[in-house]
């Protein structure tokens, strides 16, 4: 007989990978009651919660007696993962390096089926707040079917996959804007593997990006970049090319699986 996973375990872990989550460049330390506001615990919870992954090794105590920060061990965790990005030190630079000269946002999200994750994110505030385009964090959802990180990952996907999405995502959609013709989608998708990079354009701003190169075929991963009213795409594009370049070495974007496409570099060289 399985066993049965409780509702109060799930939630305890879910809370492990929320606090996790919640260290970033601008949140190098954090206290008790940091944890307890931003995600609505109770004090006593969180402070145990803290206590307790101090002593799993996963976070330490910060300079102050009472804060804490991240660990080495999560550090390491995953840097088997991915190993020439993360481990050769290759794609955090290249975020910071882009986040800073297009003073954007810098997203980096890969899709498990119809759900789409930002893993990480660096943020400038020339994007803006609240509900722009460039409001991302990491762990948030992102639209896979709107976004122009999800139709860059779809790009790749053979098309009766995409239909499969289109057809959930549809009968889950509660607002009919949310719903999309899926011949309309495949022949966005072809746009989409002929240039190497996708678009998307809102009232808060633009939004470029492209299948990052050496990840691997299993988790295809996104790189986009989102910046406020009046940037000049192809000047984004470009500045994406060179910061990419620079960090990465030559590279060659992976064409989709259901038919040979252009390099992401050549698509460039042809709209200069």
């Amino acid at each position: 007989m399985s066993r049965q996973i409780g509702a109060k375990s799930i939630k305890s872990a879910q809370r492990v990978f929320e606090v996790l989550e919640y260290f970033d460049a601008d949140h190098r330390e954090a206290g008790v009651m940091d944890i307890a506001r931003r995600f609505n615990y109770p004090q006593s919870s969180a402070s145990e919660l803290l206590s307790y992954m101090v002593s799993l090794g996963y976070l330490r105590r910060g300079r102050g007696s009472r804060s804490y920060e991240l660990s080495m061990r999560v550090a390491m965790l995953g840097a088997w993962v991915q190993p020439r990005l993360v481990r050769d030190g290759r794609l955090l630079p290249l975020m910071d390096s882009l986040a800073e000269q297009t003073r954007g946002s810098v997203v980096l999200a890969s899709n498990n089926g119809v759900e789409l994750r930002c893993f990480h994110a660096v943020c400038r505030n020339d994007v803006g707040g609240g509900d722009s385009i460039g409001a991302v964090q990491q762990g948030d959802m992102l639209p896979l079917l709107h976004s122009a990180e999800g139709l860059v990952l779809l790009s790749r996907c053979e098309r009766q996959l995409v239909r499969r999405y289109v057809h959930r995502l549809n009968a889950e959609a509660v607002d009919a804007e949310a719903r999309v013709s899926f011949d309309e989608l495949a022949a966005r998708l072809d746009e989409v593997s002929d240039s190497g990079f996708a678009w998307v354009e809102h009232a808060g701003g633009l939004s470029i990006a492209v299948n990052l190169p050496q990840s691997e075929p299993t988790e295809p991963l996104a790189l986009g970049l989102r910046v406020g009213p009046g940037a000049c795409r192809e000047t984004m594009l470009r500045m994406m090319q060179s910061a990419m370049s620079r960090h990465l070495g030559l590279f060659e974007v992976m064409p989709p699986a259901h038919s040979a496409r252009p390099s992401w570099p050549a698509a460039m060289g042809a709209q200069r």
